[in-house]
């Protein structure tokens, strides 16, 4: 029956009916549009309801670029991962930087018209164009990830899963807890490859520039008072006065307390100049200790001369041995409460005796460790326990052959024990356990170890030997292996270092101008 023919056969049938049927067959054919418009709208909830849910999900948003450098795709999940790295950094010194963990980063100032939350952005991505950067060039020089590096990977990935397992959390939700929501067991081991791979060639790309004899000494020339190590004693003394009262409240000094607090201060300096002058270092060490104002920086190295008002004094060709100086370092300060800083007063004096300065021509060394730490866990301090468990170490090494493979089974084994009383709750029952802690110290330069182990490790020795140090520092003994010295001194090697990395920053920021990152809509679901 064609359409046409149906409506004039419905028509004469409703001609037909009498008034009280037309009007119930109307309330029905109305109820049934009624019910057919919210099914409809019942469909229309259902899938929008569905769609919200799958939107909520992260599908989408951990699919979706947010971000492209170069040829290279990058989601939010992605980005997370250095956002939130670079968060949990920021996080322990939350307090420092002024920034309110309980509050919303987008709601907190950074500087002007830049927040919290986009200032971590920026830095994320930035980390990500220097990581995508690497990558691809990486992969354009036909670069391969060696078997260390993978092993790398796969061992912090191991970290994670055995944190989430101390947390009592599966792995994919640590990850969320960690990297935000849209992160993935996937996603984060991906992340970690391309991390990785990068930094690897960034290494040999560093390395991979030659650097001749002459490059090195021309290096020395220009950067000697930086190079060259300092035979000096110094002495900071404080000429600043308290800033709190008796029960530790706040108090606002007065530019009379700043008068007398640097008169005094400048008393004890000239004190030690003239104890230094006169070549008695043991009279200025004697007052250095008296006093709680002062602070012995003998230690600093060359590197750090600039950070200090000494620093060009110390650096001058023209000084000689025997000189001494006391100079003053000022700072502004506000007078009265909440007043502006604008008053200069002496902050410190320092008194600086100069004795002389050389290249050290010297090679770091390698060396392995074990610590017995001499405090057991009543704190109580017992020399005589840890020196008997370093030597029956010792013994044990020794009747395992005494090579270095006897002494990292050694390490491994204490390493392992160590790991074993740190995750007991038993408490010892007794004043005799000592704790021990495994170390390697690979390539490492005066100024690093300890007294003992300094002194120790540079005193002409040979591959192999074994000792056992005192090392009050670490309040314990040394059980101690040297593997060797370096092959080169260790100014030349760190000559040659500083020259390939300012090598590598022209060639990074040559090619970095053809890597940059653009931004989608989806960028805005990082953090």
């Amino acid at each position: 029956m064609s359409d046409q023919k149906k409506n004039n056969a419905l028509e004469q049938s409703l001609k037909e009916l009498s008034g009280k049927q037309r009007a119930q067959a109307a309330a029905e054919q109305k109820t049934a549009r009624k019910w057919k418009i919210y099914g409809i709208a019942t469909i229309v909830v259902v899938a929008l309801i569905a769609a919200l849910l799958f939107w909520d999900s992260g599908v989408i948003q951990r699919s979706a670029t947010a971000v492209t450098v170069g040829e290279n795709k990058y989601s939010a999940a992605e980005v997370d991962y250095y956002y939130y790295s670079i968060y949990d950094n920021m996080y322990a010194y939350a307090s420092y930087y002024g920034l309110d963990t309980n509050k919303s980063l987008k709601e907190q100032e950074f500087t002007e018209g830049t927040t919290w939350y986009q200032y971590i952005c920026d830095n994320a991505k930035s980390s990500l164009t220097n990581v995508a950067t690497l990558a691809q060039e990486a992969k354009a020089a036909g670069y391969e990830m060696s078997d260390e590096s993978k092993a790398k990977v796969e061992d912090e990935i191991q970290k994670t899963k055995d944190s989430a397992k101390e947390n009592g959390v599966s792995y994919s939700y640590y990850l969320k807890r960690m990297f935000g929501r849209l992160m993935t067991p996937s996603i984060y081991q991906k992340v970690l490859n391309e991390y990785e791979y990068a930094y690897a060639f960034e290494d040999d790309k560093t390395t991979s520039f030659e650097v001749s004899d002459a490059d090195i000494q021309s290096y020395y020339n220009e950067n000697k008072d930086t190079i060259d190590t300092y035979d000096f004693v110094c002495y900071r003394v404080n000429a600043l006065p308290e800033d709190t009262d008796a029960d530790g409240n706040d108090i606002t000094p007065t530019k009379d307390d700043y008068t007398k607090a640097a008169k005094a201060a400048q008393e004890t300096a000239d004190q030690l100049k003239a104890a230094l002058t006169a070549g008695d270092t043991a009279k200025a060490e004697q007052l250095a200790d008296e006093a709680d104002t002062v602070t012995n920086l003998s230690m600093l190295s060359s590197s750090s001369f600039s950070n200090y008002v000494f620093g060009d004094w110390m650096t001058d060709p023209a000084r000689k041995a025997g000189d001494t100086t006391v100079q003053e370092e000022t700072t502004q300060v506000a007078l009265t409460e909440g007043a502006e800083a604008d008053t200069e007063v002496v902050s410190n004096y320092f008194v600086t005796l100069f004795n002389n300065r050389a290249l050290d021509e010297y090679y770091a060394g390698n060396m392995h460790t074990i610590l017995v730490k001499a405090t057991n866990s009543d704190d109580t301090t017992n020399y005589g326990s840890a020196l008997a468990k370093a030597e029956e170490l010792k013994q044990k090494f020794e009747a395992n052959g005494a090579t270095e493979e006897a002494f990292l089974a050694l390490t491994e084994e204490e390493d392992s024990e160590a790991e074993e009383n740190a995750d007991s709750s038993v408490e010892a029952e007794n004043t005799d356990d000592i704790t021990t802690t495994a170390h390697f110290y690979e390539n490492t330069n005066k100024g690093i170890l300890s007294d003992a182990l300094e002194d120790w490790m540079f005193d002409n020795r040979k591959p192999g030997d074994v000792g056992i140090v005192e090392d009050t520092q670490a309040n314990g003994y040394q059980l101690v292996y040297f593997v060797g010295y370096d092959d080169e001194y260790s100014w030349y090697k760190a000559a040659r270092s500083s020259i390939q990395s300012d090598l590598y920053g022209d060639w990074m920021d040559e090619v970095s101008k053809n890597y940059e990152a653009k931004e989608t809509s989806f960028f805005s679901y990082v953090g």
